[in-house]
């Protein structure tokens, strides 16, 4: 066998391996799935609150700006053990509203601990004033989340401020 058929033979195994590795690449890259980007659904931001007197109930999180716009506008109401969770970055003082609200509602405002630091009772729809003229609720230290519950669930489970409340 003469040296140059030997190197030719190599050379050819050695192009060989080298484009066989190049395929599996190539192929490894062209079946990797495709990135896929989290769409929020009802289960996605369902979880669930326990109050201090160990009652767990559900609870709706809305922690974009497209879902804290809407909030709970246009439901025509709220189950008695179901809740609205909003959420922000840090605390402050977020003002709320009642528009386009067809039920009244307890705000019960948190810190970053979920401890209650105020809660507004009996925040009532006021259909009949434009949005200019509809009053803000604000609680009266900062607080980081808001939950929304029917009118006088505050009262009906003892809520209080300093109370802690618990996400699961």
């Amino acid at each position: 066998m003469s040296k140059n058929y030997f190197y030719e033979i190599i050379f050819s195994r050695i192009a060989l391996i080298i484009f066989v590795i190049a395929m599996f690449l190539i192929v490894g890259v062209i079946k990797q799935p495709p990135a896929t980007v989290a769409v929020p659904t009802v289960e996605d931001t369902s979880t669930k609150l326990i109050l201090p007197n160990g009652l767990t109930i559900k609870t709706e999180v809305v922690d974009t700006p497209e879902l804290k716009s809407e909030g709970l506008s246009g439901r025509d109401s709220l189950g008695e053990q179901e809740s609205m969770l909003f959420v922000f970055e840090s605390e402050g003082y977020h003002d709320f509203w009642m528009l386009d609200m067809h039920f009244a509602i307890d705000m019960i405002w948190m810190d970053e601990e979920y401890k209650i630091v105020d809660i507004t009772k009996d925040a009532r729809p006021m259909p009949d004033l434009a949005i200019e003229e509809l009053p803000r609720y604000r609680s009266v230290v900062p607080a980081q989340y808001i939950l929304e519950v029917n009118s006088g669930f505050s009262a009906r489970y003892n809520l209080q401020v300093g109370d802690k409340l618990k996400l699961t």
